[in-house]
C-alpha cells in the first residue's frame, strides 16, 4: 500500500511539474512578444505550451479573442510593489498570465491514478498558473544624463524612477548613482562610464553596466530655433478661466490658478515659467523652448499635460527644449508633468520632490534628483541613441 501511494504521488507531482513548466513557458513566450502585438504573443504562447504533453497529448490553452485574451491567456499589468497582476481588458499590457488546466472534460485531459477508478472516477483536477513581464531590450535608451563629473542620479526617500529603456550616465565617478534604501530604480539597463556602490546596486531593478561607453548628446549639433528677445510679450493669465496663447515669443509665464492653453506651434520663453497652486498648462501640439539659463518651477497641484509640436525642424517629438547656461528646474508638491514627448535640457539640473510626478517619453538632462515620494516614469526611447537591435526578453514574476 505504501509503495502504491508513493508511486501515485510521484506521478501526480510529475503532472504538476509539467503543467507548471508549460505555464512558465507560455507566459515567457507571450511576454517576450509584447511589442509585436497580441496575435503574435498568443501564437507563441500556444506554441510554447504545446511543446509539452499533458494527459491527453500536446498541452493547449484558451487564448480567446480581444485585447485581454482568453480564460487561460490574460494580458494586463504587473505591480512590483504589491506583487499583483491586473487584467486590462482594453489595452492589455506588458504582463501576461497563463493558466494550464488538467481537468476532466478539458482538451488537456486530467491525470488519472493507477487505481483511480476505485477512488477518483474521471481523473484529478490540476491547475497551474504563471505570470511574466516584458523586459525591453538593452539597445533602447530612455534617459541620458550628461554631466561628466560627480553623482548625477540621486534617488532618496521613497522616490521611484522607472524607464522603458536604459538610463545612461556620462559621469566617470565611482558613485555615479546614489539610490537610497527606500528608493527604487527600475530600468532595462543602467549604463555609466563610472561605477556605483554595492548598496545602490541592490536597489536597481535591471542590468548594470559599469565602465560603459556612454554616447555624447546626439542633438548637440542640431541647431536651435533663434529667439528674438525683443519680440517677447507677457502672458496675461485669466486666474478663473482659460487663457489661449498663440505661438510666439513670451516674456515668461506665472500662474497659480486657471488654465493656460498653448496653441499648436513653437512657444519661446525669455523668462521663467512658474506654475503653482492649481494652475494648468496644456500643450496642444505645442513645443516650449526656454532661453539659455531660464528656470522652470512647478509646485502645489500645478500640471503640464498635452502633446508636442510635430513641425519644429530637427526637434520633432520634443515638448520642452532648452540648451545653454546651467539652470535649475524644480518640480515640487503634488505637481504633475505628463506629456508624451521628450524633455531636452542637457544643461538643466532637475529636482523632483515631494509627491511630484514627471511622466514623459524620454529625457536628456544634466543631473536628476528625486526625493521624498517623487515619481519619474519614462515610457519611450531616444531613437538617436538606439544601438543594434536585439530581441526583447521576459522574466517570470510569479
Amino acid at each position: 500500500m505504501m509503495a502504491w501511494l508513493a508511486l501515485e504521488v510521484a506521478l501526480l507531482y510529475r503532472w504538476a511539474y509539467r503543467a507548471q513548466a508549460a505555464a512558465d513557458a507560455g507566459a515567457l513566450a507571450a511576454a517576450a512578444r509584447y511589442r509585436d502585438g497580441r496575435a503574435a504573443a498568443s501564437d507563441d504562447a500556444l506554441a510554447a505550451v504545446g511543446a509539452s504533453h499533458g494527459p491527453a497529448g500536446p498541452i493547449t490553452i484558451d487564448v480567446g479573442d480581444g485585447t485581454s485574451g482568453g480564460e487561460d491567456l490574460e494580458f494586463g499589468t504587473w505591480d512590483e510593489d504589491t506583487r499583483t497582476f491586473t487584467v486590462d481588458p482594453d489595452d492589455g499590457g506588458e504582463a501576461v498570465r497563463v493558466t494550464v488546466r488538467f481537468v476532466p472534460g478539458h482538451p488537456n485531459g486530467a491525470p488519472s491514478m493507477i487505481l483511480g477508478g476505485l477512488f477518483t472516477p474521471g481523473g484529478i483536477s490540476m491547475t497551474r498558473r504563471s505570470t511574466a513581464v516584458y523586459v525591453p531590450p538593452r539597445h533602447e535608451t530612455s534617459m541620458l544624463v550628461t554631466s561628466p563629473l560627480g553623482t548625477t542620479l540621486t534617488l532618496q526617500g521613497t522616490s521611484v524612477l522607472s524607464s522603458r529603456g536604459g538610463v545612461s550616465l556620462a559621469t566617470n565617478a565611482s558613485d555615479a548613482a546614489n539610490v537610497g534604501s527606500g528608493a527604487r530604480l527600475s530600468v532595462a539597463v543602467l549604463r555609466t562610464a563610472g561605477s556605483i556602490d554595492e548598496q545602490s546596486e541592490e536597489r536597481v531593478d535591471g542590468a548594470i553596466e559599469p565602465g560603459a561607453t556612454v554616447p555624447d548628446d546626439p542633438f548637440d549639433a542640431v541647431s536651435m530655433p533663434a529667439i528674438e528677445g525683443s519680440a517677447a510679450t507677457p502672458i496675461e493669465v485669466d486666474p478663473s478661466g482659460e487663457t489661449s496663447v498663440a505661438p510666439g515669443v513670451h516674456a515668461g509665464l506665472f500662474a497659480s490658478s486657471g488654465v493656460v492653453r498653448l496653441q499648436p506651434g513653437l512657444h519661446q520663453f525669455t523668462g521663467p515659467i512658474s506654475l503653482q497652486g492649481t494652475a494648468v498648462l496644456r500643450l496642444r501640439d505645442a513645443t516650449m523652448q526656454l532661453d539659455a539659463g531660464v528656470a522652470l518651477a512647478l509646485g502645489g497641484n500645478a500640471t503640464i499635460t498635452g502633446s508636442p509640436a510635430a513641425d519644429v525642424p530637427g526637434w520633432k517629438g520634443v515638448f520642452l527644449l532648452s540648451r545653454g547656461d546651467l539652470s535649475s528646474w524644480s518640480f515640487d508638491g503634488s505637481s504633475v508633468i505628463e506629456v508624451d514627448g521628450m524633455l531636452y535640457a542637457p544643461g538643466a539640473d532637475v529636482a523632483i520632490q515631494g509627491a511630484a510626478t514627471l511622466r514623459a517619453a524620454s529625457a536628456i538632462v544634466r543631473t536628476v534628483l528625486g526625493t521624498d515620494a517623487a515619481t519619474v516614469a519614462l515610457i519611450g526611447e531616444i531613437e538617436a541613441l538606439e544601438t543594434d537591435p536585439v530581441p526583447g526578453r521576459a522574466r517570470l514574476v510569479r
